[in-house]
């Protein structure tokens, strides 16, 4: 998970990595592109898991969680200022935005 820097909408909070599709992508295609922008880094998409819908009070979100795995480079923040590799009990200390914490609520439940 990355920490969102202190300038950024929610500052400061914790999320997946990711942004918004761009026209003609799918999810996956999408997550290569946002990590590569993101994090430096090269990720091959495995498989997308169940969408989760949230309303923020200004806006309303579909997220995609895919599963990645690191293909080539190491982790570099452009935009975020800390990035942790968390298991389900780590998440529990963390300040994750309500929307990544419903992706962890259905990894909980195998969904």
């Amino acid at each position: 998970m990355v920490q969102r820097g202190p300038q950024m909408e929610h500052p400061l909070q914790w999320e997946f990595a990711g942004g918004k599709l761009k026209e003609g992508e799918n999810a996956s295609q999408a997550i290569v592109r946002e990590i590569k922008e993101e994090l430096g880094v090269e990720v091959e998409a495995i498989s997308e898991l169940t969408a989760v819908e949230f309303s923020y009070p200004n806006k309303k979100i579909v997220l995609v969680p895919v599963i990645c795995e690191i293909r080539l480079g190491e982790i570099l923040l452009k935009e975020h200022v800390d990035a942790q590799w968390m298991g389900p009990h780590d998440v529990k200390k963390h300040d994750i935005l309500e929307a990544d914490r419903l992706i962890i609520h259905n990894l909980k439940r195998g969904t």
